[in-house]
């Protein structure tokens, strides 16, 4: 890790109030490592009354090390929220296409774009995600009305055996 990335983790590391995240750890009883993934190096530990700020520490520095390590660019483990933009990483082929070319002649020819590299931590103990799923009536519906439309045009364009076809694909959906 660059020596540039590793000053930044540090002073991700010291700008949390660790005091208060402890706290939580403990009302809420969470241990470390309980992500639904597995990282390297990544330690897990069940809630118990000997669980510190360097066991939390440690979990973090893992986490933002396999970030940098991997550019990910977001990160959502346990109740961490990790994102990293990386000034490795070449910018967007679309970017010259986004600026007209008043703007690049006012910016020059030597004009270079430089990425600063960005960490972002959130620490959320609390957090949902709920994605709402299709019930099977809903999507029976929605392919009801396309096989409906497509029946239609088939009539109007007189291709009846297109048409005699969607009808029994129509007949055999609602049995």
């Amino acid at each position: 890790m660059k020596a540039e990335h590793s000053k930044l983790m540090d002073k991700v590391l010291q700008s949390l109030d660790w005091n208060s995240i402890l706290e939580v750890y403990k009302v809420f009883k969470m241990g470390v490592g309980g992500g639904n993934e597995v990282i390297p190096g990544l330690k897990r530990k069940a809630f118990s009354e000997d669980l510190n700020k360097n066991d939390i520490k440690n979990e973090l520095k893992t986490l933002i090390k396999h970030v940098i390590k991997n550019h990910i660019p977001q990160l959502s483990y346990g109740h961490w929220i990790i994102y990293w933009v990386s000034d490795e990483w070449e910018l967007d082929s679309d970017f010259d296409e986004e600026i007209d070319e008043e703007e690049m002649e006012e910016m020059g020819e030597d004009f270079v774009f430089i990425l600063e590299p960005h960490l972002e931590v959130i620490y959320s103990p609390q957090r949902i995600s709920i994605k709402g799923e299709i019930t099977p009536s809903e999507s029976k519906s929605k392919e009801n009305v396309n096989l409906e439309e497509m029946l239609e045009k088939s009539l109007k364009n007189e291709d009846y055996e297109l048409a005699t076809k969607i009808r029994d694909l129509i007949k055999a959906q609602n049995k």
